[in-house]
Parts: C-alpha cells; structure tokens; sequence
C-alpha cells in the first residue's frame, strides 16, 4: 500500500470519526423558554450584515440551529435577486435562551429581529444606521407612511424577505408564527404586488401595537413544525 493511499485513508477516517453538531433544543416559549446547542449567527454573510459586531462577539445573536440555517439561505437567496441590498440582522438570544433583557421575547432561540430595509433620499438601498448612539438602532423613528431619518422603508423588500422566510421554513422544519411591525405598515406589506405570495402570511401579523413600536425592526417568532404540517 502506497503511502499517498494510507494517508487518504487515515484522513477519510478521522473525518468520519468527528461528531456531528447536535441539533439545537428549543423549550417553552419566545416569551418564557430555554435553548440548548444555539449556534450564532454569523457577523456578516451573503445578503446581510449584523447589526453590531460588539453584539455578535457578545453573544447577543445565538438562535436555534435551524433558524440560523434558514436565515443564511433566506439572505442568500434574496441577494441572488437583488445583488446590491444588504438585510442588517438585529438581536436574537442568548446561547442558552433565557432572559433577554431588554427584550421581553428571544428566549428560546426561535425568535429574530431584522432591520427595515431602507432606502436613501436617492432611492439607493443602503443600510440601516446602527451604532452606539442610537442605541444600536433601536432608538430610529419613522413615520406611518415608513419615512425618517433622511430615510424611507423599502416596503416591497419587506415583503419579499417575509415570503422568503416562509420559503425557507418548509425546508428547514420551521414556520412563521408572528410577525411583529407597526400596525400601520401591515396594509402596505400585504399590498405590494411584486410579492403576492405574501397575503398568505396575513395572518401571522399582529396587528395592534406590541410594548414598544416596531418600526425600525421587523420581529419574527418561529416555530418547530413536522414536515407533514407546514403549509
């Protein structure tokens, strides 16, 4: 036996050899659970960014495994299609889900924040400002018809990244159980016409105002469905 071959072997055999990466566990709910083997999101990829690379080495966007993977390829996806907008990934949980202070949801690593796509007074999609100072983001305001902060929602990217989502779920075992924005853009969402798979959503938006007003980030909860049940 040649050495080239035992060594192919050899290799061939401590790769087999390694584990597979648990797949995560999910208890209780967004509002009140756990999360056990989360993985992190990563700080950038195809098609987004994070929010806060301080917040991604803090541990600030750990999901479950299969939402991190439904992500990646929802973003990716949608890059294919529009190769200069980039989504900018908000907070998601905890390792361990838990408290997620200040957020009341994110506990149980099925939930995820991501920042309206928006477009600047030339119409050229850019990224959604987050830094220290506005409180990472989360401190931006825009008005009922989605304009602020020299900015305005890029509402037909809106509803195309939410039937995106809805794609990926039956891929991965996951479904959309609430969507969370401010009541007033919901009509303007489910209007857009490019997207029309996105009436099939309606439902999943709340429609009266949560804690606090969600209209710099879009909110999502999934949830752990069988292949025989997804829509």
């Amino acid at each position: 036996m040649s050495q080239a071959v035992l060594f192919t072997g050899l290799l061939l055999f401590a790769r087999s050899a390694q584990p597979l990466l648990a797949e995560s566990v999910s208890r209780g709910t967004p509002a009140r659970g756990t999360l056990e083997e989360g993985v992190s999101m990563p700080s950038e990829g195809r098609g987004f960014v994070t929010y806060s690379t301080l917040g991604n080495w803090l541990g600030r966007q750990y999901v479950h495994s299969r939402v991190q993977e439904l992500l990646v390829s929802a973003f990716s996806t949608l890059q294919t299609a529009n190769t200069e907008r980039l989504f900018v990934l908000g907070e998601t949980g905890w390792k361990h889900g838990g408290r997620f202070r200040p957020h009341r949801t994110h506990q149980n690593g099925l939930s995820v924040d991501i920042f309206m796509p928006v477009r600047d007074s030339n119409l050229r999609s850019v990224l959604m400002p987050t830094a220290p100072w506005n409180q990472f983001g989360y401190s931006l305001e825009f008005d009922s018809s989605g304009n602020g902060e020299e900015l305005s929602i890029d509402f037909r990217s809106v509803a195309e990244l939410r039937v995106e989502l809805g794609r990926q779920g039956q891929r991965h075992g996951l479904d959309i159980e609430r969507i969370i924005t401010a009541p007033e853009y919901v009509d303007r969402i489910l209007a857009v016409k490019e997207a029309p798979d996105i009436t099939r959503l309606a439902s999943r938006f709340m429609r009266h105002s949560a804690w606090v007003r969600h209209d710099e980030h879009l909110h999502v909860d999934f949830k752990m469905v069988r292949s025989g049940d997804l829509p």
